[in-house]
């Protein structure tokens, strides 16, 4: 999975828990701007984020690490 991809992911997820970016900064957390730009694909998040992430939108594990692709998380 792209950064890209994850970032459409956590979007999709966070409208459908219909939280805003802020509540979500609140979860992780960080500052409401840096969960901005992960969302936008504008950074990459770091594993504690990643981690907190996977736990409040209940993401497959497997499906974000399994890429061999660059640009791509894969922790092999």
């Amino acid at each position: 999975m792209t950064y890209e991809e994850l970032a459409d992911l956590i979007k999709r997820k966070r409208f459908l828990g219909n939280l805003t970016q802020k509540q979500v900064s609140l979860l992780i957390p960080c500052k409401p701007s840096t969960y901005f730009r992960i969302e936008n694909g504008q950074q990459e998040p770091n594993f504690y984020q990643l981690k907190r992430l996977i736990e409040i939108f209940n993401l497959n594990v497997n499906e974000i690490f399994s890429s061999k692709k660059p640009g791509h998380y894969n922790y092999d």
